[in-house]
């Protein structure tokens, strides 16, 4: 089995101090690494890996010299965002026990685990989302908190027209017992997030951003344009506070004392780390930070998006199927010839290769055929799914621009041989697809109507008219 993956191809750990300083890769075995944390005692730190295999997420734990590393939960769900209490228990977000995302807590100890979000006095509807992320520890261990969209609406980004969900969260606390779950922190429209303790444990703090917002937030182009703010509320009277204010978007935050918070403006040219207190942090394209108990030192991921060769292995839920990556829209000719969109790597040009991946062999490139070159770049246009004649010597595919540009921009339907040569267009015309659905559309009703009118006609007419 073919799949794609769109995420980064690699994720390494780096720790350093918190000016930046000092900056070293963090494991000795490194994988694709992230999302790592310290233990409440300083002693340990546990990260998330897909070392187990490309596209399978485990949690892992080791020394803070980046040695000894140890799995700590694995198989076949998604498991992230650990935090690890002073006694040894372990919150993370899992998809185990029904594809959901919940908070789970096992005990090292002994190896007793349970779903603390999945039963009935926790669960809101669950046919609108039901996530629960992002656990923090109280400092005592009697609590935790995390963020979840329990009770919300499904909507789309751009007014709710788009086609991706966006998060409206609010902040809960629970006992590690499962007894006293309440929500401590919300705000319609708006998405509060990745919540953290005060050292006293009298606060919890999040980032605030419009529901809207989460969409640009995820977003290349776009993330340069969000504001986000750090806020803290006393879990005991809701008395609400704004320690950051100003453009960018502000995430990973962490309290380093009383009233100091340490967070990453994410995007931009200011991208980097920020403290409250005025102290220097540094710029730098870091993702999940987080800061040692004793305020010194500094742990953070950094991605890398070089493309993934072609046949790289993927982790498999079915045993009865290998799975590897490919760039998309793969298709394999009778003969045994493979084809696709390289997307990734390149700008959607159509490819053909051995089903291993060698021999690769660009048969069209739409640079070359007077298509934007800044729209090829950014992903906006380009050749798509290819697909093979019966006798394997011929490819057909569509070439032009997608999203929003093509309600206005021409698209065609094109065809080639394998060596290259024959180009031709099989569809011409002036209109986009959507207007070109719209005529067609209309003159298929027209038509429609003009046959029921004959019909009726017919049936009812005076037969001496």
């Amino acid at each position: 089995m073919l799949m794609n993956r769109i995420a980064p191809s690699s994720s390494d750990l780096y720790i350093a101090n918190v000016d930046g300083s000092g900056e070293r890769k963090f494991l000795d075995t490194p994988a694709f690494d992230y999302n790592a944390t310290f233990a409440a005692d300083g002693q340990s730190v546990v990260f998330t890996s897909e070392r187990n295999g490309d596209g399978n997420s485990d949690v892992f734990r080791c020394r803070v010299d980046g040695t000894g590393i140890q799995p700590l939960v694995t198989g076949p769900a998604v498991d992230d965002a650990a935090v690890l209490s002073a006694d040894r228990r372990l919150a993370f977000v899992s998809t185990r026990n029904g594809y959901r995302a919940n908070v789970w807590v096992t005990d090292l100890r002994n190896g007793a685990m349970r779903n603390l979000t999945g039963v009935a006095n926790v669960q809101g509807d669950t046919s609108n989302p039901d996530s629960f992320l992002r656990p923090s520890w109280s400092p005592d261990g009697q609590w935790l908190a995390f963020s979840s969209d329990r009770n919300t609406d499904w909507r789309g980004h751009d007014g709710g027209k788009g086609w991706e969900h966006t998060q409206e969260l609010s902040i809960y606390v629970i006992r590690a017992d499962g007894r006293n779950f309440r929500r401590i922190a919300s705000k319609p429209g708006y998405c509060l997030g990745s919540p953290k303790w005060s050292p006293d444990g009298r606060r919890v703090a999040f980032y605030e951003m419009t529901t809207e917002d989460t969409w640009g937030a995820r977003r290349p182009n776009l993330v340069a344009n969000v504001t986000s703010q750090i806020v803290s509320v006393d879990v005991a009277t809701g008395e609400r506070f704004e320690h950051t204010s100003g453009p960018g978007l502000k995430v990973y935050h962490q309290f380093l004392g009383p009233s100091e918070i340490g967070y990453l403006r994410k995007g931009g040219a200011e991208e980097g780390i920020f403290y409250t207190s005025g102290r220097p942090g540094f710029k730098k394209a870091v993702r999940a930070p987080a800061w040692s108990p004793d305020g010194k030192t500094l742990i953070y991921g950094k991605h890398g998006f070089n493309a993934r060769p072609q046949n790289k292995p993927l982790y498999g839920w079915d045993r009865d199927w290998d799975y590897r990556h490919t760039d998309v829209f793969p298709a394999l000719a009778p003969d045994g010839t493979l084809a696709y969109t390289e997307k990734q790597q390149g700008n959607s040009s159509i490819v053909i290769a051995k089903p291993d991946g060698s021999g690769r062999r660009v048969i069209y490139n739409p640079a070359e055929h007077g298509y934007d070159l800044k729209r090829l770049a950014m992903g906006l246009g380009g050749a798509f799914q290819p697909s093979w004649s019966a006798d394997s010597q011929w490819l057909a595919f569509g070439v032009g621009y997608w999203f929003q540009q093509r309600d206005t921009e021409k698209s065609t339907i094109m065809r080639i041989r394998r060596d290259g040569s024959g180009l031709e267009s099989l569809t011409e015309g002036p209109f986009g697809l959507s207007e070109l659905f719209r005529r067609r559309e209309g003159d298929r009703l027209s038509r429609v109507g003009r046959e029921q009118f004959r019909a009726s006609y017919s049936q009812h007419r005076n037969p001496r008219d």
